[in-house]
């Protein structure tokens, strides 16, 4: 077994593996923004195009963002063309 300050080999494996997938999460969340008076939203995806909406309404765009990502989820391979 291998230690390194203390640490097992298996909690060092545990906690690359809490790592990567923390990053990868974050690199699946949708982004708020507020250009002009409206509400942009973009979601980024591992493997898909970027997904964009804009919204007159902060909740909409909220909303919206919501959905598509638990589609996303749903169906990892789903692939969208225009707004949704």
């Amino acid at each position: 077994m291998v230690k390194i300050h203390g640490k097992s080999n298996s909690y060092l494996k545990l906690m690359v593996q809490f790592a990567i997938e923390t990053a990868v999460r974050k690199e699946e969340m949708a982004t708020l923004r507020k250009r002009n008076k409206l509400w942009q939203i973009q979601i980024r995806r591992v493997g898909h195009k970027l997904i964009t909406k804009t919204f007159p309404l902060k909740n909409s765009a909220e909303k919206w963002a919501r959905n598509m990502e638990k589609k996303l989820d749903k169906e990892p391979n789903l692939s969208f063309r225009g707004g949704g």
